[in-house]
């Protein structure tokens, strides 16, 4: 048992310094990735497969499904309140409106079963990844004015 406890607590404290450890965009690169992670398990999850399955194993299969699109929406919207909308005006605003649309569609999808749409969802979203690494890299090899 204390063990089990003493585990726990030392994985804790171990995402929490590797969190702390990365820059800002790395940790956005991160979390792009795990909402990726997330819609790709849900995608797996075709209508097909599913009408092959036994009933005992339709029911975790669907829970998992619905967890990881509800994980990959929480992701996208929480991207989406770390914009600065003040500051980044036009840019900041346009990926609002994206993840926004992402996470709506990510919803809809869901609800229907729509690996279809969620493998487009998911097109979006490492889009979006690229284009922020892209970004990242850019500023980091531009020279730091004083």
């Amino acid at each position: 048992m204390r063990s089990a406890v003493s585990s726990k607590m030392y994985s804790k404290q171990d995402i929490t310094t590797r969190v702390q450890e990365r820059d800002p965009a790395e940790l956005i690169t991160l979390l792009f990735d795990s909402a990726s992670t997330a819609l790709r398990t849900a995608t797996m999850l075709t209508e097909e497969k599913l009408k092959e399955m036994s009933w005992d194993q339709r029911i975790p299969s669907i829970e998992t499904f619905h967890r990881s699109t509800t994980k990959a929406v929480e992701i996208i919207l929480s991207l989406r309140e770390l914009l600065d909308l003040e500051k980044g005006a036009p840019v900041a605003q346009a990926l609002y409106d994206s993840y926004t649309s992402i996470a709506s569609c990510i919803m809809v999808a869901g609800r229907e079963r729509d690996t279809v749409k969620l493998e487009k969802m998911l097109q979006a979203i490492n889009e979006l990844r690229s284009g922020w690494v892209s970004v990242n890299q850019e500023m980091k090899s531009q020279p730091v004015s004083t």
